[in-house]
């Protein structure tokens, strides 16, 4: 049972590495973060 969680969490981290962009990922930068809140923010301003 041991074997089949240390597995499985193993399985997991590699398919979230896959699917993240792997070694090809690069980050967002916080600026463009910044600017995505202050545009939500003010849509819902608006509302």
């Amino acid at each position: 049972m041991n074997k089949y969680i240390l597995l499985s969490f193993a399985f997991m981290g590699v398919a979230f590495y896959e699917m993240s962009g792997g070694a090809h990922f690069v980050p967002r930068k916080a600026e463009i973060i910044a600017a995505g809140r202050a545009a939500e923010a003010a849509a819902e301003a608006e509302r």
